[in-house]
């Protein structure tokens, strides 16, 4: 199974669109850990649609709901 998930680099752009998301967050969001900044960063840096039932460690997709729920 596991080799159908693509992996992406962490580029220079994600690690600091990263640090861009923890700046923001950091203080209001204090559970949000440092892998959790690098998905989100990797989702906007990459275009790519982020799907999670963990929806509070996001903050920075507005509109993102969990794709289901459990």
């Amino acid at each position: 199974m596991l080799s159908t998930f693509h992996i992406e680099p962490i580029t220079e752009s994600t690690a600091r669109r990263a640090g861009e998301f923890q700046r923001t967050y950091r203080r209001s969001r204090h559970t949000i850990g440092t892998v959790d900044y690098l998905i989100a960063a990797t989702a906007v840096v990459n275009g790519y649609a982020l799907a999670t039932l963990n929806v509070r460690h996001f903050p920075m997709f507005a509109d993102l709901e969990p794709p289901f729920q459990p």
